[in-house]
């Protein structure tokens, strides 16, 4: 029998329902983490010292991969279905919001469960007309405990008509306002935007999109160029605060928003300033770090990251 319900009453129909569970297909393993560390060029190390993780690894460990298949009923992949099917076949993530309650350790298998939380009104954004759609996930160990939690936000739009052209020259350099003088400022870190490093760390993280890999795919998707995956910044965003910080130091949250999008041949400067301090609960500081990272277009991501500085390391 023929859907009668109009889109929007389709979609109000899927907030509150789960996405497949999704089981890590290898439990978290130092080989992984090394490629990711190397194609992040994070030398933390805190990971091989303790044989665990790294915080902003937690979405890795249970990415679908290359040419997944669902493993059993998902509401996640209908509503794309549903959107797909009404001509809103793109889609590109714009928030991350992650909570780390405790480093995940070798051998440990994980199972992420998403559940769709809101659906917003069609809105125009500068890639084309869509829908916002934001989830929780929340990451679990062998166990059924706790390990993580994820906020998760997508843009499914409608692709442009006309296949974006890359530019042949690269726009002029956004101006990067002076730090205000009364917050602490965390040392300036440049990060050349080069395509292969684009290809690998959205390899390194699992993230088989071919946007991140397919130019001609990418164009006819609404985008100049290939792009870095929000995992990737997240990424980024961790090994900034924590090469600050210091080894030792522990990851608790990290909050990031994406704006402009880093394509090759582009360079993103991160800043960072500190927002607060208090006393963590097992001694040391909770330091809550602002960071910024800005690219040619303007800002790639804006955000902030919670760390947890040992004793001896105190207010670096």
């Amino acid at each position: 029998m023929k859907n009668t319900l109009s889109l929007a009453e389709q979609l109000t129909g899927f907030v509150g329902r789960q996405g497949a569970a999704m089981v890590s297909p290898d439990p978290v393993n130092p080989a992984m983490i090394r490629h990711w560390c190397a194609a992040l060029g994070d030398e933390n190390p805190t990971y091989a010292e303790t044989g665990t993780a790294p915080a902003a690894m937690l979405q890795v460990w249970t990415m679908p991969g290359w040419k997944p298949v669902s493993p059993g009923p998902d509401a996640v992949a209908d509503l794309y279905a549903c959107l797909d099917a009404r001509g809103y076949t793109s889609i590109v993530a714009t928030d991350s919001e992650q909570d780390y309650l405790r480093p995940l350790r070798h051998g440990e298998t994980v199972t992420a469960t998403k559940t769709i939380v809101s659906i917003s009104d069609e809105k125009t954004t500068g890639l084309g007309r869509g829908f916002f759609i934001t989830s929780h996930i929340d990451v679990v160990d062998a166990r059924g405990d706790l390990v993580g939690r994820q906020l998760h936000r997508v843009l499914k739009f409608k692709p442009p008509q006309t296949p974006i052209v890359a530019p042949t020259t690269a726009p002029a350099a956004a101006p990067v306002a002076a730090p205000p003088a009364q917050r602490q400022q965390l040392p300036r870190w440049s990060i050349a935007l080069d395509r292969s490093t684009i290809v690998a760390t959205a390899i390194a993280t699992r993230d088989y999109q071919p946007v991140h890999h397919d130019p001609d795919h990418a164009r006819r998707s609404g985008s100049q160029d290939i792009f870095m995956n929000i995992l990737t910044t997240q990424g980024l965003v961790a090994r900034f605060v924590l090469d600050w910080a210091g080894a030792g130091a522990v990851l608790r949250r990290t909050a990031i928003r994406l704006g402009a999008s880093n394509y090759p041949g582009d360079t993103m400067e991160m800043s960072g300033e500190v927002l607060s301090r208090h006393p963590a609960a097992g001694g040391g500081e909770d330091v809550e770090v602002g960071v910024r990272g800005r690219n040619r277009l303007g800002d790639h991501v804006k955000g902030a990251a919670v760390v947890t500085i040992p004793p001896a390391k105190a207010a670096p």
